[in-house]
């Protein structure tokens, strides 16, 4: 269960809400243990932000908007873009 909330830390407030989870799941992939075992920072593969939770809550709005271009529609190009929306960016 450990290893699925370092994916999805609201999967217990969705359990009690019987919502289903919005986020992916855990896949299995053993990130977040073999980095623990290594003495690294814990780390997710589906959730960028484990680990790093403080430093996300400092992202604030914008100072001037700009457009972003993502080229690929990958994991890692759907959350750049997802970061790259959060303070306002097009």
């Amino acid at each position: 269960m450990g290893r699925k909330l370092l994916a999805d830390p609201e999967l217990a407030e969705q359990a009690r809400r019987k919502r289903p989870a919005r986020d992916p799941p855990c896949i299995y992939c053993h990130v977040c243990v073999t980095r623990s075992f290594l003495n690294r920072h814990i780390a997710c593969a589906v959730n960028p932000s484990t680990g790093r939770e403080a430093q996300d809550a400092l992202i604030g709005p914008a100072e001037r908007r700009k457009r972003v271009v993502v080229v690929g529609g990958g994991p890692a190009g759907l959350e750049a873009a997802r970061v790259a929306a959060q303070p306002g960016h097009r």
